[in-house]
């Protein structure tokens, strides 16, 4: 990955979150935020946008159905929920060959194992989510070996093969 990164892609912004500028501030890379997601408050939504400085760093896209598209154009996908289950949107990336920097809630942990599938932060620390962004921009052998564990995890648990094995084992 050249050090100005394409795109760091998240999937799952129902709101804007604290991390936009401390990304950005880090300075290291040029960042730039495509959000996929439904805006049931997009006003509000572009208001935080401004009110945080980030403008130039964020593209809403609104709800889209090509995702794998989107995908192939991101260098970094990000989860930054507070809460979820067990997200396809991060299953989808690991499929695609997107790293993915995820906060460690939920699901997400028996998805991703820190450093080998993914980076995994905590909820809320802001910090953490823009060092191992920059991480994954300056550390081209990391970010290669995190995508090749991440494919093989994803056909090895979720693939269409095993998830009928285990629905037959029920």
């Amino acid at each position: 990955m050249a050090v100005n990164a394409k795109a760091a892609f998240n999937a799952a912004y129902s709101r804007m979150q604290p991390e936009m500028p401390a990304i950005t501030e880090k300075g290291a890379i040029e960042v730039k935020f495509v959000v996929r997601s439904r805006y049931a408050r997009l006003e509000d939504i572009q208001k935080e946008i401004g009110s945080r400085g980030v403008g130039e760093h964020v593209r809403l896209l609104g709800l889209r159905s090509d995702v794998a598209r989107l995908l192939k154009a991101a260098d970094v996908f990000l989860l930054t929920s507070v809460s979820e289950g067990i997200p396809v949107t991060v299953i989808e990336a690991m499929a695609a060959g997107v790293p993915v920097v995820a906060t460690a809630v939920g699901g997400v942990p028996e998805i991703l194992s820190h450093r080998q599938s993914g980076l995994l932060t905590p909820s809320g620390d802001d910090h953490a989510l823009a060092e191992a962004v920059c991480l994954l921009a300056e550390d081209d052998h990391l970010r290669r070996e995190i995508v090749a564990n991440a494919r093989h995890r994803v056909g090895a648990i979720f693939s269409e093969q095993k998830m009928h094995a285990e629905y037959e084992h029920c």
